[in-house]
This record gives structure tokens, sequence and C-alpha cells, in this order.
């Protein structure tokens, strides 16, 4: 039994406390006279640790934390409301809660004291205790609730995304958003064959004019041109293509994409790909599922064969840096090992220490696999109602108007788990009306947004539209062959003119916090990508909700894909044409949105569970006293792991373009 284990009755049980019963702060204290700016939270090191790293919501908060380097608090906090955050045997601020209360006070169960500030009687002084490092999270995180009762959370909440100014965020733009020329190639020329079949090879003077074309492509019709330009990369890669195009005398397709890509490394985009070769380097959550860890003293610890040692570093390494805030079997907060990597295994060695010496471990740390079945699902598993979603694309309409028809049924619930691992996307248009009927509120976008329109673009877009309606039965053709006539008219313009590409009206979206009392648990995985990163955006604005699982795709940034053929070697394009760059300026492109808290994707829904239901994911509603009393049953995902993953039809709504260029590369090897 390891140190978890063994705490875990006594952890449930002083979860129970204040599980579904929030402590309350008295009727004397007015919360509108405490604000962010004059109160400070005071703890000590190794409880601020797991504080910020167990509780999103805290971690969210804007008032300032101290950190006690001794049992006496610092002068300079005097004029200050104080609340200190402490377990009962904490280091440093249990002395310091000793010495300005009395014994009385202390005697009891875990909760929340408070006074007039011993330092200054014109301020308040708040004690959140806890008997365990749980009890401590719940008792600080019901304060907070109680004071949002009564005052806006907005003034003492982070805004979910760094704001920038209309005019900061222009010019960091204008930087990247490369202009062409209007020397394109002819409207002709670039009008894709998709009934082509690609030769077994070409000659090294067809493959250059296969590059020469390709790069035209990228110039004129690809949105990532100048945000990959520096230093004329594009210049030096064409020219090491062609050098080595000198090297023999013929080309297969695979060869001559696999050439091209080598040379294009520097390109990090998760929608673009050239012939099978995608241009995304994901990184990917890898993780020890061995070792249970957790901090205390300033340092990381795990127990082996029964004894306990401290970790001193990994692969030569401070040990930080691989730890990941985490969840066990019981739900109870473990630091995981980890890495983001782009490698599909690592091997790391950990040295560690006791008293009786040194020993050091071999690690092997491996990605996890999740399939998910079903589109839409809903049911209740450890009494926690869950909604699972699997795509956002229009052909599922049934199933999608099911999901929709969940954000009233639920919305009177303490927690809400909403499980989106393995979408692939969609139209985001669903995740946003499902916010907006959840909340009240419309979520906004949270990536500015432009196009790049130009002969090439234009005439990708017309490509991209005549594959899907020859290719994919169900949709709107009327709405398609409306778009195909606009895309060949807008082409023609600049085939006839001299016009000019253009950058379509920038849209810069204002970003504010929407109000939510419930828990919401996102669950969420490497398989999510475009639209369903669209959905974690957008409640990424709700306040209360908790993303539990690994890092996203990351296929963000780039996107309304174009179709390119080479006349050639008939090698396949997908070429992104909008720019959509975070309103925080952060590049998240092959690294997603990362969660709260990182847990293996197949383990992620049963472990929230658990989490929940001990308490270590707390609630600011009321929290029925029946409402966990059903039997736990874990879902089982062996079934699921036996399925391949669904086939999405991402040529029709425009994401996960790597499934779509197998596709087309699996029909003409058919013909």
């Amino acid at each position: 039994m390891n140190r978890f284990s063994a705490l875990a009755s006594v952890i449930l049980a002083l979860s129970l406390i204040v599980l579904g019963m929030p402590v309350s702060l008295s009727e004397g204290l007015d919360p509108s006279a405490l604000s962010y700016d004059d109160t400070v939270i005071v703890t000590n090191a190794d409880d601020f640790v797991f504080l910020n790293d167990f509780s999103h919501f805290l971690d969210m908060l804007k008032c300032q934390w101290h950190v006690l380097e001794s049992p006496q608090l610092p002068n300079s906090l005097h004029d200050m409301n104080i609340i200190i955050v402490s377990q009962q045997d904490s280091e440093k601020t249990w002395e310091l809660v000793k010495s300005i209360i009395s014994t009385e006070e202390l005697e009891g169960e875990p909760s929340i004291i408070e006074k007039t500030s011993p330092w200054n009687p014109e301020k308040t002084l708040i004690l959140c205790i806890g008997g365990e490092k749980v009890q401590m999270k719940r008792a600080v995180e019901d304060l907070f609730y109680s004071i949002f009762e009564k005052v806006q959370s907005s003034q003492w909440l982070e805004d979910p995304y760094v704001s920038y100014s209309f005019s900061e965020i222009r010019t960091y733009l204008s930087e990247i958003m490369y202009d062409p020329g209007n020397d394109e190639l002819s409207k002709d020329l670039m009008i894709m064959d998709m009934g082509a079949i690609r030769p077994p090879s070409i000659s090294s003077e067809a493959a250059r004019e296969d590059v020469n074309y390709l790069f035209s492509v990228l110039e004129h019709g690809y949105s990532g041109y100048g945000y990959f330009s520096p230093a004329d990369k594009w210049g030096t890669a064409k020219d090491n293509i062609l050098a080595a195009l000198e090297l023999q005398s013929e080309w297969g397709a695979a060869e001559l994409s696999e050439l091209i890509h080598e040379n294009l490394d520097f390109v990090q985009d998760c929608h673009m790909s050239i012939g099978d070769c995608g241009c995304c380097n994901k990184k990917t959550f890898l993780f020890d599922d061995e070792l249970e860890v957790w901090h205390s003293e300033g340092y990381f610890h795990f127990e082996l064969e029964g004894s306990v040692y401290t970790i001193n570093s990994i692969d030569d390494s401070p040990p930080e840096g691989f730890m990941f805030p985490s969840l066990n079997e019981d739900g109870h907060p473990i630091y995981r090992i980890g890495s983001l990597s782009t490698e599909g295994s690592l091997s790391l060695s950990l040295v560690a220490s006791n008293d009786d010496g040194a020993v050091t471990v071999d690690l092997d740390l491996r990605g996890s696999a999740f399939y998910g079945r079903e589109t839409f699902s809903e049911d209740r598993v450890g009494g926690i109602p869950v909604i699972r979603i699997r795509s956002f694309g229009d052909t599922h309409q049934d199933e999608l108007n099911e999901f929709l028809n969940t954000a009233q049924k639920y919305g009177d619930e303490p927690y809400l788990i909403i499980d989106i691992r393995d979408n692939h996307g969609g139209n985001t248009t669903w995740p946003k009306n499902w916010v907006m009927r959840y909340s009240g509120s419309m979520p906004s976008g949270v990536l500015t947004w432009s196009e790049l329109t130009s002969k090439t673009s234009m005439v990708g877009r017309y490509n991209y539209t005549r594959y899907v309606l020859e290719n994919y039965s169900g949709m709107d053709e009327d709405f398609y062959n409306t778009k195909l006539n606009e895309y060949d008219s807008s082409s023609d313009s600049f085939e006839s003119t001299s016009k000019m590409p253009y950058w379509d009206s920038l849209y810069i979206p204002q970003i504010s916090k929407i109000s939510n009392d419930a828990t919401i648990i996102v669950v969420m995985d490497k398989g999510v990508a475009s639209a369903g990163e669209g959905f974690i955006s957008y409640l990424k604005q709700m306040e209360n909700v908790v993303f539990i699982g690994e890092n996203t795709l990351g296929a963000l940034t780039f996107g309304q894909i174009s179709y390119h053929q080479l006349p050639n070697s008939k090698i396949d394009l997908v070429v992104p044409i909008s720019l959509n760059i975070f309103v925080d300026k952060v590049f998240r492109e092959e690294m997603g949105f990362q969660p709260d808290i990182w847990v293996p994707s197949p383990d992620a829904l049963n472990y929230a569970v658990a989490a929940a239901r001990n308490g270590i994911i707390g609630t600011a509603l009321e929290v029925p006293n029946d409402y966990f009393d059903v039997e736990f049953s874990p879902e089982d995902y062996s079934k699921d792991e036996l399925d391949m993953p669904r086939q999405i039809m991402i040529a029709a709504i425009g994401v996960w373009i790597v499934v779509i260029i197998a596709n087309i590369a699996r029909k003409k090897r058919k013909r």
C-alpha cells in the first residue's frame, strides 16, 4: 500500500465534512469591503504549490499570494486583508495561526474563521484551515465561493486570455501577413484533375517544374507564408530542394514528397500537407504509469518497495520539468512523471536517495490511446451526468441536436462532465450554441481571423469544394454549388485584371468571462482538434470549468483549407488560406490546449469522477446528501480499444486534413 492509498480513507472522511455543505462567511463581513488588490493569501511553500497545481479556480485569482519564510507576517502586509491558508500541521503557517487565535477556536472541524486583523483593526483576517491538503484546498475554495455570492467573481478572477489592445494585435499581425505580388500561375494550370493517377516516377526536370509550381502556390496562397518567413527560409528551402533533384534522374512521388517535407521542417501547421507527408509534428504527452509522486518540504518524493525516496534528478536535470499534476485511480492528487515529446516513447533515468543511499530508476515513458465509438451518448457515472460528443460534423445532425438539448437538461446539476476525447472537430456553431444554451451567454471566438484572397487561394478553394461534391454524399449541394460559383468568379476577377492579392478585413474578438456556478469537468486528449478545440476555447471563457486529460492536437492557427496538385507528379497539396492568431498571441499549433490536470486519456473520465466524489474537485453549488450514494462503476474502455478511429468526413467540414489526403491517395491507388 503506497502513501496515497494509506491516507485514502482519512482524506475521504475529512472531505465529507465540507462536501455538499459549503462554508459561509459570517453575517458581519461585507465581501464588498474586500478587493483583490488589497487582499493577500498567505501560506507556506508546499501548500502554495499544491493549491496552485491542483485548483485551477485558485490559480485564476488576481490577488497576491505570499509564501511565508518564517512564522511571522511581514510588516509590508500588515495593512492588507489577510487570508491565511494552512493545514493543522503546516510548517510556519500553523505556528502563525496558533499565535493569533485561541485554543478553543482551533478545536473542532476544519473550517473558515473570520476575525478583525490583529495587525490593522480596519482590515479583516480570514483563516482557512484544513486537517489535510484536500480539506485546506476546499476551505479556501469555499471562502471564495461565498465571496462570489455577493460580489462579481469577474472582479477577482484573471481573464482567460491575456488581453492586448487592438493596435498591439494589429501591429503584430501586420508583421506576419505576407503580401504576395500578382505574378500568379494561370487559373487553368491550377484547376485539379480529380481523376489523375500518380505516375510511378517523373524525371528530375519534371520534378523541378513541380517544385517551382509548389513554391508559387505557397507564396501566393498559403496564409502561413509570412509567419514562417524570417531569414528567407522559403528561398533557402527551395534552393536546397532544387539542388537535391540533380542527384538522380528519376523521382517517385513518395520520395519527392519526403524531400520537400524534409526541407520544409520549419513549417508547424496541422492542417497543411504535401502528398502523404503532413506538416504537424505533434507534441504528445508521454508518461510513466508506475510511480506516484508527491511534493513536500520543497522536494518530490515517491515510494518504492516500501521505502520513500526523494528525487534528485531526472536525466541529469531538475525534476520539476518532468512533473505533471495528476490523479490516481482513487482520484487523489499525485504528480505524474512525463514529457511533451514528438517521439513515440522516451527513456529517462531517475536518480533518488534516502538515508540508506541512492537508487537509479529507469523510466519508460509512453503515450496512451483512446478511440471513441459513439458520436453522442449520455448517462451517469458515479452519480455525475456525463455527456460524450465525438464529432461536431454536420453529417451527425440528429446526434448533435441531442447534444444541444443536454445544455438545458443538466443546467441545475452541481457537477457535469463533458467528454470530448477523440473529437476531431467539425462546425464550431454546435459547441458555441451549447455554451449559449447552458449559460445564457454567447461565447466569443478567441482567434483573430483574416483570409488571404488571391487567384491561387480562390482556385484552391474551388478545387476543395469540387472534391467535397464529388466524393461525399448527403451534403448540402445547393450550398456547395453556390460556393463553387463564388470561388470560380473570384478567381476569374484576378485572371482578367491586374488585381492584387489581399487579406480580408481583420477580425479581432473581444472576450469576457461567462458566469457559471456548477463545476464542469471537460475530459480531453490528443484526438481533439479544430472545432473540438474551439469548444475548449469557449468553455475556457466560463467560470468553474476544469480540464482533465491530455493536451489537444493543436490544429488552430491556419485554416480554411484549399486543394492543389503538382502538375507532373500529381502530388496533392492541402494549403490553408486563413490566419487565426490567439488574442494572447500564444502559438498553440502542434501543442494544443493543455489540461489543468494531466491524466492518461483512457483513465481521465474515471479518475475525474473519483476526484469529484471524494471532494478533491469541488463545486460552488450545494451537493444533495444522496448525490453520491449510487455505486461508482468505472467505465471499461477495453471494448473501445478494439475499435479503429472513426472515419470522419473531414473533407466536408475542413478539419484534420491528413485523413482527407490519405483518402485521396487510397482512391487513386484503386483506379
